[in-house]
């Protein structure tokens, strides 16, 4: 995003369990420690009824915003957001964008998202949106996407992580195996 003065966007997606939220919080706190800025709209299921409800919940990234959401609507109001979530850092810094847990998303927030695909902001921005396959983003054509896909552990890798964890040997391996069973990679 630095490099190219452009919004850069990145699918994030895997199983409950496997680190995404996780792996975005490590983005968030290396990023941040190193100068950048970070905006972060995390998504819940009891605000998926709500109209860009994660966006209004979110107090830290809409503190500084300098607009009045309750004249705005419609194509008016997402150009505000778009303009206003994807505006260059305050720092040298490329700004991270996440939208976590985007599979609660409400409809007007997928709508904020694909307009922002569509015509990427030209500001030095890393959005990247993280979800469980089920999120659904349709990337529109000719849009420069990233996906990564967090897959669960094979068995082998589950049980050297149980051993690992396990230093002092207090599990037995049938032990080991069944809770890597249980577990099912995650």
């Amino acid at each position: 995003a630095g490099d190219t003065g452009r919004t850069l966007f990145v699918e994030l997606t895997g199983l409950p369990g496997t680190g995404k939220s996780r792996l975005l919080a490590e983005l968030a706190r290396s990023h941040e420690a190193a100068g950048g800025e970070v905006r972060w709209i995390a998504h819940r299921p009891e605000l998926r009824h709500a109209s860009l409800g994660a966006l209004h919940e979110s107090r830290r990234p809409l503190a500084n915003i300098h607009i009045d959401l309750t004249r705005l609507s419609g194509r008016g109001l997402i150009d505000a957001l778009i303009a206003w979530l994807f505006s260059p850092s305050a720092t040298a810094q490329p700004a991270l964008l996440v939208f976590d847990d985007l599979h609660w998303a409400d409809e007007a927030t997928r709508e904020l998202l694909l307009t922002a695909m569509r015509a990427p902001p030209a500001a030095p921005v890393l959005a990247v949106l993280a979800g469980r396959p089920s999120a659904g983003i349709e990337v529109p054509a000719n849009v420069a996407f990233s996906r990564i896909v967090l897959q669960p552990f094979p068995a082998a890798e589950s049980l050297a992580l149980i051993a690992a964890i396990d230093g002092n040997d207090c599990l037995d391996g049938a032990r080991r195996l069944q809770l890597a069973r249980i577990s099912g990679g995650l």
